[in-house]
């Protein structure tokens, strides 16, 4: 005996992924992406259906404009941070949070043949509002190359109002 559950998007909503390729592997890699019509996407062995889109979907994200205004950080996957909930890219610029929780995870150490240590990360969802734009916004909120490899600490910017 065994059970299956199976998800079922709304009509509409649908699942996007990006796959970015150095341009000297372009060619081969839309033959390939051309030739798969089912992968795995995210995880539990769910599999979604491969559609090559000629236009990369463009993500939203707005910069302040009146004086009111200030920038907004959306995580949009979950951050490891060394300060816990307070990612050390924004710290010197952060005015408030809301950080509904952290995920524990952990994963399997092939060198070691055991267990890595459980690490805790903040929940995608949280917002960090800023008093101010850092210099230069960086690529993730990742700590670490190895963190920021997996897809850790991506965010949207957006807006909030001091009033």
């Amino acid at each position: 005996m065994f059970g299956r559950g199976f998800l079922a998007l709304k009509p509409g909503v649908t699942l996007y992924g990006e796959v970015d390729v150095p341009a000297e592997a372009r060619q081969a890699a839309e033959r390939l992406m051309d030739a798969v019509m089912l992968m795995p996407f995210g995880g539990e062995g769910r599999h979604v259906a491969v559609a090559r889109l000629e236009q990369p979907c463009v993500w939203p994200h707005r910069l302040p404009s009146k004086p009111t205004e200030r920038p907004l950080v959306l995580l949009i996957t979950p951050g490891p941070f060394a300060a816990r909930w307070k990612p050390k890219a924004l710290a010197s610029k952060l005015v408030r949070a809301a950080v509904p929780g952290a995920t524990a995870f952990s994963g399997w150490d092939l060198a070691r043949g055991g267990p890595k240590p459980t690490r805790f990360a903040v929940t995608a969802g949280s917002v960090y509002c800023l008093k101010a734009a850092p210099e230069t916004w960086p690529a993730s909120l990742a700590e670490s190359d190895d963190d920021d490899a997996l897809g850790w600490g991506c965010y949207l910017k957006g807006v909030w109002e001091d009033v």
